[in-house]
This record gives C-alpha cells, structure tokens and sequence, in this order.
C-alpha cells in the first residue's frame, strides 16, 4: 500500500469537495452540527487554501481519500478564530501550525489517516522551527474530538469562531 501527501492542486479540487460533502452527509447523521452550514467549507475557501499552498491532501494507491488545510502562524500572520481563548489558555503563545479542514473519504474512515495527516502538520512546523501544533473541532464532534486526543494534543480551552460558534481548542506541543 502506497501512501502519500502531497499539496494539492487545481485537478484535485472535485475529489476534495467530494470528501468535504461526505464529511459533512456523516456529521448530520450523527447530530454533529459542524459544517452543516451549507456554504462551508467552500469552493473558494479551498480554492483560497491552494493559493496559499496550504491545502494538502492524502493518497492512497493514488486515490484521494484525505485532506487537510496546514498553515503556519506567526507574528506576521494570525488565527483570527484563536485570537480570544475563554475557559482556558494556550500553552503557549509561540508560532504554531494550525490544522483546519481536515476529513477523510467516509471509505476509508477508522483506518487512523486522520494521524497522518497530523503528522505531517508536525513536519511542516518542524521545517518551518516550529513547535506547536493547534486545532479545533465541536464538542459534539466525538470522532475527531478522539482522534486530536489520541495524537496527543491538549485541551487548552474555547473559541468562538468567525461565524459565531463555538469550538473545543486544542495545542499539541512538539518536543
């Protein structure tokens, strides 16, 4: 089995989506009211993502069956979502990479790719000096709150995202 991650480009967008859309057709099968905004994530918030060279995606044999948007934060560049932090704090206020949108094809779910593609959120911040890691997901989203503990990342509180909804966040430091 060949396993792969690679950014993403122009071609790949049709695939992504396809996954987005089953992420999304499992959240509301399990209640989980992230992402049922049916405008988001967009087209444009992943066409945004490959110009940014941000928007990753995983292979398996050469099928798509994952992705993720990896960006570096820094001095020059904010999280506006995790700019106010309540019920908690950041480990740390260093750089960091965040991980955003991030799902894998309904297929191949339970494989543990979602580890995958945290890892290499790692390598990115590694190549870059960086040494922390955060993401966030809903509370009520059991299966990826499961997978971000179990890489190993903190609970460090919560934020309150551009829409106005509430996320669990979370920081994993890299040693």
């Amino acid at each position: 089995m060949d396993l792969s991650i690679l950014l993403a480009n122009e071609d790949d967008l049709k695939d992504i989506i396809d996954i987005i859309t089953e992420a999304k057709g499992i959240m509301k099968e399990m209640d989980i009211p992230q992402w049922q905004n049916p405008s988001y994530p967009t087209i444009e918030d992943l066409k945004e993502d490959l110009n940014d060279n941000s928007l990753y995606i995983l292979k398996k044999n050469d099928e798509l069956i994952g992705t993720a948007s990896i960006f570096i934060r820094d001095n020059l560049r904010n999280e506006d979502n995790y700019q106010t932090i309540f019920e908690g704090k950041w480990l740390n206020e260093e750089a960091y990479v965040v991980i955003h949108r991030c799902a894998i094809r309904n297929k191949e779910r339970g494989n543990n790719y979602i580890n995958l593609l945290f890892n290499y959120a790692t390598k990115v911040a590694k190549d870059n000096n960086i040494n922390n890691l955060r993401i966030d997901t809903h509370e009520k989203n059991g299966p990826m709150n499961r997978a971000i503990k179990k890489f190993g990342f903190l609970y460090c509180g919560k934020v309150i995202m551009l829409d106005g909804t509430e996320r669990l966040a979370y920081q994993y430091i890299i040693e």
